[in-house]
């Protein structure tokens, strides 16, 4: 039986996941990222709710929003993959190619 396109695909993309570098996509912060911003500008994150970033990076959106009084966890695949996934009421998923 032939290759489909999509088993192409599938298969493309698996081979690309193995090659990317996730180590090399988290930046460093110092001040909330784009995400953050808008649900913050937008009442989302007003210290009533408990916030997720799956796909953390280093962590540094968890920490300004933890300085700033809001209940922040988060998981990476290379930098935090021992955390917990853990419910919350606003959950950020901004992960690259998972």
């Amino acid at each position: 039986m032939a290759a489909t396109r999509t088993d192409n695909l599938e298969i493309f993309l698996a081979d690309l996941d193995d090659r990317i570098a996730r180590e090399r996509t988290a930046l460093f912060r110092d001040r909330l990222s784009t995400p953050f911003q808008a649900l913050l500008k937008h009442g989302f994150i007003d210290g009533s709710f408990t916030v997720f970033d799956y796909g953390c990076g280093r962590g540094d959106d968890l920490r300004l929003l933890e300085a700033g009084g809001i209940e922040a966890r988060g998981w990476d695949p290379h930098y935090a993959p021992k955390e917990p996934i853990t419910p919350a009421d606003v959950v950020n998923s901004v992960l690259l190619s998972m």
